[in-house]
């Protein structure tokens, strides 16, 4: 064979530059010939290769293509001559002789598809949830780092000389890509170990026997995650530890310099607040004092007469506030006193149960009008000990307040005392035991700290300022004594008192009879002869004084109606339903903001304005209010002449309300919020009354079903929106039915009478004179 590539000038070594099908055929060389192209046919034992010099590119030939076996040798062997005239070649194979026309013969150009056939995780067969040469993308653990891929070629005529290339790259491929190809020959495995967390990228591809690589290569994304200690959520975590733990080593270090530098700033700064509210205390009670005393002397000048006796109840009403105000300052001022041990208790020696008789006493008018019975009872009838009356007073009044605030009517408050040992040493226990609306387990160890308000507040009647538990704690440790609280949520309260019966100080010459502590009486003016004229208002408030200064406010403009919380409020209105509405927020049993969910969205009631009034006049309660559907939101304390020019506003724009529904036709969409409720019910009111305007027998009874609604509040509703009864109504629409008749048909007077209601021609005549000024019959020529 080598002579014979020598004799055509083809050595060895360029046969050698197609590396799978020459290599293989000079292997297993048997015999060559050169055609008349010059092409140089290779025999072997596996098949027949053709070689192109010019070209330096072959085929492999076998019985595959219909050739007499795989092993040939030259016809010249057997006989002279191994071709013919016309070019085509002879040869010898074991099944018998193959004649070639090399002319027609071609390379096969279809190149292969490849593909990843298999895939082993760490030397075990990997199961996956689809086929690995379905998969676009793998996700491993970072244990599954050792990963053998297996390649296939489809559609290759000798899968035994297939050849097969890879490239694996961290990103994906592109043409800027430098990852060159890494020729494998015939293995159809490749191997990776130990590959770190990241993203990895392979491409395969495949040639055939022929050389002809594909054009697209089998690609795969492979995805190792890290470690959960190396996960981006990991080192968040070491990042928010780190910060941490610098923070915390700064604030340490920051707070020992800051100690040392302002440890004097502060005992200076809380020497001026301590002197701060002792000063502003005594500020404020120079003028209390002066308005208590002044009040005191206008009230005794007055005449007694109904007028006179009037101005005694509102200077009554001035007094008890002053009062309680008066309360408050000297709390603040004794805390104070507090702060620099400054406050000195004054000792008498006396029977303390005559003092609990007298505080019951003071307040049982307070409890009887919430509805709430207070009860006192004792171990013994007299026990003799020293205690300050005063700060025993506040003490007592703050605890016995605050159990009536909190407890619903109905319920029951008991006030008990009685003498134990501790160490073998007298006390006296006082406990006031409520069946209220009890605190939050959570807020109970929070109660005695100043100025701290528990959640419940929205249950109480009034709003505290969080210094009345404050002040009888600290005035109970200044007697030595303990005060502890248990408490269940919605079962109630128990604050237990024990102080040190002792009997040092001089005995008392007799209880004194100053005035019990103050508290707010129900007071509402009376009105014997109320003007129907007036409009009505109904006033919700649960504060008498409030209740008794706003209804001297409004009396002589309005007819007024009261209710002390917000479910009466709600019941009453829908019972009278009045012209306006002017409602606290603040209530117990239903607060303002739900007075106004109940009645604007109520038919019968969401026409009436209200005027939500309180204390809370921060820009976000005003929203609240607001978005509650209240038409107009005050706060306290208010003018008396804003307050009435409101209301009356109020008044004019229900009037432009009457002038949108006063006539016939359907008014156009609402654009303004609010009257959407108002169109709705106007129309199903209109819609009946249509559909029943022939019927002369008509009554309210029919109208108040039709509408779901009372009498009273259907009379209301109507007169409200239309200026007009119901009746009136329905016969201002039967009119107007009929001018379009009389206008648009040939029905004579009577016809149209009938079909418009009215059983007898001659009243119908007679209305629509009185109504239009003119008779049917001349209307219609008009």
């Amino acid at each position: 064979a080598n002579d014979r590539l020598y004799r055509l000038d083809i050595k060895r070594q360029d046969l050698r530059a197609e590396p799978v099908v020459f290599s293989f055929a000079l292997r297993n060389c048997l015999d060559l010939i050169e055609d008349h192209r010059g092409d140089i046919w290779i025999c072997t034992e596996s098949g027949l290769a053709r070689y192109d010099p010019r070209s330096k590119k072959g085929i492999f030939l076998g019985a595959r293509n219909f050739l007499q076996g795989n092993t040939f040798y030259t016809i010249w062997r057997f006989h002279k001559s191994a071709k013919d005239p016309e070019g085509r070649l002879y040869f010898a194979g074991i099944s018998g002789v193959s004649v070639l026309q090399p002319d027609v013969l071609a390379a096969n150009a279809a190149p292969p598809l490849a593909i990843i056939s298999g895939l082993k995780i760490n030397n075990e067969t990997a199961v996956l949830d689809s086929v690995i040469h379905q998969s676009a993308r793998i996700v491993l653990a970072h244990w599954q780092n050792n990963l053998s891929f297996e390649f296939s070629a489809l559609g290759s005529s000798l899968p035994a000389l297939n050849r097969y290339a890879y490239r694996l790259a961290d990103s994906y491929f592109t043409e800027n890509t430098n990852t060159s190809w890494v020729e494998l020959g015939n293995q159809h495995l490749v191997n990776f170990s130990n590959l770190s967390p990241g993203r990895y990228f392979l491409q395969v591809r495949a040639a055939n026997s022929d050389g002809v690589w594909c054009d697209t290569p089998a690609a795969l994304q492979i995805v190792i995650l890290p470690p959960w200690y190396q996960r981006w959520w990991a080192w968040a975590v070491y990042a928010l530890m780190l910060i941490g733990a610098s923070s915390a080593v700064y604030r340490y270090q920051l707070r020992r310099r800051l100690d040392k530098a302002e440890n004097a700033s502060l005992r200076e700064m809380d020497a001026f607040k301590s002197r701060f509210f002792t000063n502003i205390t005594h500020e404020f009670r120079t003028p209390l004092t002066v308005v208590l005393g002044m009040s005191e002397k206008v009230q005794e000048q007055l005449p007694q007469t109904d007028s006179g006796q009037q101005i005694r109840d509102f200077i009554a009403i001035i007094r008890r506030n002053g009062a309680a105000l008066l309360h408050l300052v000297n709390e603040i001022l004794d805390l104070s006193k507090l702060e620099v041990n400054a406050l000195k208790l004054q000792y008498t020696q006396g029977n303390i149960v005559e003092r609990l008789y007298y505080v019951a006493g003071s307040l049982h008018s307070l409890a009887e009008t919430k509805g709430v019975q207070l009860e006192l009872s004792t171990s013994e009838d007299a026990i003799m000990m020293d205690f300050d009356p005063d700060r025993l007073l506040q003490i007592l009044y703050n605890l016995l307040a605050n159990a009536i605030n909190f407890t619903p009517a109905g319920g029951r408050i008991q006030l008990m005392a009685k003498t134990i040992e501790i160490d073998s040493k007298p006390c006296l226990e006082i406990s006031v035991a409520d069946t209220g609306v009890g605190i939050p387990a959570g807020e109970l160890p929070h109660i005695f700290e100043r100025y701290y308000q528990a959640g419940n507040q929205a249950a109480a009647d009034r709003r505290g300022t969080g210094i009345g538990l404050s002040y009888t704690h600290e005035m109970v440790k200044l007697m030595q004594g303990q005060i502890s609280v248990e408490s269940r949520e919605g079962i109630g309260t128990t604050f237990k008192l024990v102080l040190p019966i002792s009997r040092l100080a001089p005995l008392s010459s007799g209880e004194a009879n100053q005035s019990a502590p103050s508290h707010p009486l129900s007071a509402s003016p009376e009105n014997a002869h109320p003007d129907t004229s007036l409009p009505q208002l109904l006033l919700i408030e649960d504060n008498p004084d409030v209740m008794a200064y706003l209804s001297a406010c409004l009396s002589g403009f309005y007819r007024l109606y009261h209710a002390y919380d917000g479910q009466s409020g709600i019941a009453l209105a829908f019972e009278t339903a009045p012209d306006l509405i002017l409602s606290d927020v603040m209530m117990p049993v239903k607060d303002g903001f739900e007075v106004c969910d109940t009645l604007k969205n109520d038919p019968r009631t969401s026409h009436i304005p209200i005027v939500l009034l309180t204390a809370k006049a921060d820009v976000e309660s005003r929203i609240a209010g607001l978005r509650r559907g209240a038409d107009a939101y005050m706060a306290k304390p208010f003018d008396r002449t804003e307050l009435l020019l409101q209301l009356h506003n109020l008044l004019v724009l229900r009037q432009r309300l009457q002038a949108r529904y006063a006539g016939m036709e359907l008014p156009a969409p609402a654009v303004e919020p609010g009257l959407e409720i108002e169109d709705a019910f106007l129309n199903a009111f209109r819609t009946f009354v249509a559909s029943q305007l022939d019927n002369p027998q008509l009554s309210v009874d029919e109208l108040c079903r039709a509408v779901a609604m009372g009498r009273t509040n259907l009379h209301h509703k109507i007169t409200s929106l239309t200026g007009k009864s119901a009746m009136q109504y329905v016969r201002a629409m039967r009119l107007h039915k009929a001018k379009e008749l009389l206008d648009n048909t040939e029905l004579n007077v009577s016809e149209v009478a009938f079909e418009v209601g009215f059983d007898d021609p001659k009243y119908f005549s007679r209305v629509f004179t009185e109504e239009t000024g003119v008779a049917p019959s001349q209307w219609r020529k008009k």
